[in-house]
């Protein structure tokens, strides 16, 4: 149901943000839920390069359309929030498993194609299955 949906992400964002270095090493929440424009987005984070994630969280599986959302809250941070031009925006999709159509939205748009990350570890009582980082060429 939609209802268990919503409690297997916030579970995996309560997690995700005690924990983000289990995602990648030198990140740095900075906002849970952080307000946009165009709705919130999951997780903010900053890494050790001082560049802006934008994580998004599925439950379950993550379809092509996740890109578009994704879009939207990274053109919001490039927009909004860059201190100095050289930073960057990129995004880390977070799913148990990915959809083929989403594999080629990503490599499509990407200078280094779609790049899946098998858990090594479970994240608590939910493991991830992929991250998919998202660096736009």
């Amino acid at each position: 149901s939609e209802y268990d949906a919503q409690i297997s992400e916030k579970l995996l964002e309560d997690f995700l943000e005690k924990n983000i270095e289990q995602l990648e090493k030198g990140l740095t929440v900075i906002g849970r839920q952080y307000p946009t424009v165009t709705g919130p987005i999951d997780l903010l984070c900053r890494d050790k390069s001082n560049s802006f994630v934008v994580i998004e969280l599925k439950k379950g599986r993550a379809y092509d359309k996740v890109i578009g959302q994704t879009l939207r809250y990274m053109g919001f941070v490039k927009t909004n929030m860059l201190e100095k031009k050289e930073q960057r925006v990129r995004a880390i999709i977070v799913s148990r498993d990915v959809d083929k159509k989403l594999e080629m939205a990503v490599a499509a748009w990407c200078a280094s194609g779609i790049a899946t990350v098998p858990a090594a570890e479970p994240l608590g009582t939910y493991c991830i299955g992929t991250a998919v980082f998202v660096s736009p060429a």
